[in-house]
């Protein structure tokens, strides 16, 4: 977010020291959950379509390149780039959805898997599983959120396991 034009956008920089903060996007209505690509080239993040929907945009690493690759009345929020960078999981009104970067489809899991909108789905390791957040029905926190559990299925949606309640998953190698 850039306090001088309320804009939110991406920026980079130095991890080591916060130094060199360049902008890669200038008012293209960046809405959400930046995710680099696994060979570091490019970032998907939701955007602002045309029709005001949310979409989902990419960019090269060096800012230049935006690109949309979702458009129309859904909302796509939150893609996250398959370990071997060749797909997108990502929330589609409340689903599931996988974007191939190949030929731009869009598909479904098998098995109709509903996911938090808020919530990145973070591919495992291998590539074969995907952990996400489902709301929790009724279930409001002192600070005026909904609860939700993590759940990990297959990428064909098969095989649901509910692992815990809170928010946020993500994988880590184990020791």
């Amino acid at each position: 977010y850039d306090d001088a034009t309320g804009s939110p956008d991406i920026f980079v920089m130095d991890a080591s020291d916060g130094g060199n903060m360049t902008r890669l996007t200038n008012g293209v209505g960046v809405l959400l959950g930046p995710s680099w690509s696994p060979d570091g080239s490019r970032i998907a993040f939701t955007c602002t379509g045309s029709d005001g929907s949310a979409d989902l945009c990419t960019i090269k690493a060096d800012g230049s390149g935006l690109e949309h690759l979702t458009s129309g009345a859904d909302n796509d929020f939150n893609p996250s780039f398959s370990p071997d960078g060749t797909r997108i999981a990502f929330a589609r009104n409340g689903e599931l959805r996988y974007l191939t970067l190949a030929d731009g489809s869009v598909t479904a899991p098998a098995t109709v898997v509903y996911i938090y909108p808020s919530s990145k789905p973070a591919w495992s390791p291998g590539g074969d599983r995907i952990a996400f957040s489902v709301p929790i029905t009724g279930a409001v926190n002192a600070d005026r959120y909904y609860d939700a559990s993590v759940v990990v299925v297959n990428v064909d949606g098969s095989g649901a396991t509910t692992l815990q309640e809170g928010s946020g998953p993500g994988w880590r190698p184990t020791v």
